[in-house]
């Protein structure tokens, strides 16, 4: 809602020509709160943004006659938010040598940042490292000169810069123990994931920026020297083929020096299966990576080549190594839209679910991948292969041999992932329900396939877990409801713990809404809880009896209106039940009750009068409608009402049109 009813022309000024500075203290007072509500809504058009913007840059000139509570940063980070934002704000706001990098990283990420802005910030950042790198080498050994080297191995984001100053033999031995010290809580936050405000994140988000220019990623992206950003590069597709091999060359010799230590060791490993998998990456290089010691490299280079059709020869070498079982199984048609998203979310099966994908959409069998499974002894592979078949919304239909097959393969997860699925044939989900597992009885009683016979069986078991699942499961048979009513009110009654009071609360509930419910378990739902969310599911249950209904209108007259609305949508409410109701009305009934062919006219008319009110209230109603309220309607209140709105209308417009929002009226 606008904060301001008549914001002030900043061009105000005193006869000799300068500036007032009281009006624009005042306007500045009135007019900052409702500048960050409107670049705060993603619905602001672009016109407006660009408008306050130049608004706000002119009240930085005199930023020390505001007093509000307000930060101008405040607008400027929203505007980098704001997803309308046009271009040429982005463009003013990435000059600011003094912008935080937070902001320099969301405008990167922005989609209206033109490319000639991100071929600027890539260009700055290079040259911002240059510096930090030269000076971290410098052996200069002046006291002014320590003193910028202990605040950059204090302070510090980049891991080259760090490793610079330990490297440096005339560096003090203090300050070397303090960029060891920064570099394992650098480690720590990139553990943790709370490493996406600093430097390093805005050239990341360079590196993957599609927008950027191709040149841009061979001058300046690909000369980074933070491992991070290079392996971003790997993931752009408009990396040039030359940079790849660069980067290549990097990560090898990288993999080489770091050999012995396991965590740089995978964070340049990494590097090698992006640029193995990069559709630009040249033919030699795929050749070269096919001999790299790792079996996920050499797996994305034969997945590459069968894309690509090229390097028959190569190709066949990688089908004879044993480590590549699997991926040997992959059909040549193999294209990126097979790949299955589930199983890719693993490091371990980055091309494991491409095979599966592969053999399952074309040979519809899962018989050929389970033999190769056992034989490498994945087993963690066959569940995933496992549960993404036992999806429901995917088409692969399996034999009762292959179900039969997995039963025996493995228990424990494998056996939930066929409870949990409604693809699992009858025959093995009575089979499953002989398993001692609890956490496969509770996935049982939730399976939209369980038959009504395991069910009743299940509605035994002690946990309380299996029966909440039992009263919301749509076979579930009359006379297991009964019992699990019985034992809930009882239950109910005895229970102390805060906790099973929910638990069987939510049993009752299931048990309120379910269609084979009995009318007797009904009745006797309503003679033992009272509470308002049960009452209306139980209206609401189509097996309620006419005489009920009656008689529970009655009691709602007197003591329940926010139940009225449901008792009233029942088909079997009768006509002397809803005139006693209608004085009862809330906005929310009205269509509900207009509906029901039993509504008297008198009722009908209190109605309709409520619904003139409620839209002499709002808004966002016209101001035609309004002014026909206002002179023509019957009542007093209506009309008072309508008039009302249109002063507030007046008031809202002629605010926001100072920011042009009215410019095209």
């Amino acid at each position: 809602m606008p904060r301001s009813k008549k914001p002030i022309d900043n061009k105000t000024v005193n006869p000799d020509g300068n500036p007032n500075l009281l009006e624009i203290k005042m306007n500045m007072e009135k007019e900052i709160p409702y500048m960050l509500d409107l670049v705060s809504d993603n619905n602001t058009p672009k016109e407006i943004l660009l408008e306050i913007f130049k608004k706000l840059e002119f009240y930085k000139l005199h930023r020390n006659e505001y007093t509000g509570p307000i930060k101008f940063i405040w607008i400027e980070k929203n505007l980098v938010y704001n997803p309308n934002t046009p271009a040429e704000v982005l463009t003013e706001l990435a000059n600011n040598p003094k912008l935080s990098k937070i902001t320099m990283y969301r405008i990167v990420l922005h989609n209206n940042t033109p490319p000639n802005v991100l071929n600027k910030l890539a260009k700055n950042a290079k040259k911002e490292v240059e510096e930090k790198l030269k000076e971290a080498a410098d052996p200069n050994t002046s006291e002014e000169h320590l003193k910028k080297l202990k605040k950059l191995a204090e302070e510090d984001q980049n891991y080259s810069v760090l490793n610079t100053i330990i490297n440096n033999e005339n560096a003090p031995k203090e300050i070397k123990e303090l960029a060891k010290k920064r570099k394992k809580e650098l480690r720590e936050k990139v553990r943790k994931g709370r490493r996406k405000q600093d430097e390093i994140a805005v050239r990341i988000a360079l590196a993957h920026n599609e927008n950027i220019d191709v040149e841009t990623i061979r001058n300046y992206l690909s000369k980074d020297p933070e491992a991070a950003v290079k392996l971003a590069l790997t993931e752009n597709p408009k990396t040039p083929p030359d940079v790849l091999t660069k980067i290549k060359k990097y990560a090898i010799k990288a993999t080489i020096k770091n050999s012995n230590n396991k965590k740089d060791l995978k964070e340049y490993e990494d590097i090698l299966k992006g640029v193995a998998l990069h559709n630009n990456t040249r033919p030699e290089d795929l050749e070269e990576l096919a001999k790299y010691p790792n079996d996920v490299v050499k797996g994305r280079v034969l997945v590459n080549l069968l894309n690509r059709k090229i390097l028959e020869d190569i190709v066949a070498e990688l089908e004879k190594d044993e480590s590549l079982r699997l991926v040997n199984l992959l059909n040549r048609k193999i294209r990126e839209n097979n790949i299955v998203a589930e199983l890719e979310k693993d490091e371990s099966l980055k091309y494991f679910g491409m095979v599966v994908r592969s053999i399952i959409s074309h040979d519809k069998t899962l018989g050929k991948v389970i033999e190769e499974v056992k034989k490498v002894g994945k087993s963690n592979k066959v569940m995933k292969l496992v549960e993404y078949c036992l999806l429901p919304d995917n088409n692969i239909q399996l034999k009762l041999e292959e179900y039969e097959d997995f039963v025996k393969f493995n228990g424990g997860r494998l056996n939930e992932a066929l409870s949990r699925s409604p693809k699992t044939p009858v025959e093995i989900l009575e089979e499953l329900a002989n398993k001692k597992s609890k956490t496969i009885r509770v996935l049982l009683a939730g399976n939209s396939k369980t038959p009504p016979e395991v069910l009743k069986e299940l509605v035994e078991q002690p946990e309380i877990e299996i029966k909440i699942n039992v009263s919301k499961n749509e076979n579930t048979p009359s006379e297991a409801l009964t019992k699990l009513k019985n034992y809930s009110i009882e239950a109910i009654k005895k229970s102390k713990n805060k906790k099973n009071l929910e638990k069987n609360i939510e049993i009752l509930e299931g048990v309120a809404k379910h269609k084979n419910t009995s009318t007797k378990d009904l009745r006797d739902l309503l003679a033992n809880i009272l509470n308002t969310e049960m009452i209306s599911t139980i209206i609401n249950n189509i097996n309620m009896p006419q005489e009920d209904l009656e008689a529970l209108a009655n009691f709602l007259n007197k003591e329940n209106k926010e139940m009225i609305s449901t008792t009233i949508s029942n088909i079997n409410m009768p006509q002397e039940d809803l005139e006693a109701l209608a004085n009862f009305l809330n906005k929310e009934m009205i269509s509900t009750t207009i509906s029901n062919i039993n509504m008297p006219q008198e009722d009908f008319e209190k109605m309709t009068k409520k619904i003139r009110l409620n839209v002499a209230r709002n808004l966002n109603t016209s101001s035609e409608d309004l002014e026909k309220l206002e002179k023509f309607d019957s009542d007093s209140k209506v009309r008072k009402a309508a008039s009302t709105t249109i002063i507030k209308q007046s008031e809202i417009l002629e605010a926001y049109n100072y920011f042009g929002l009215l410019r095209q009226n």
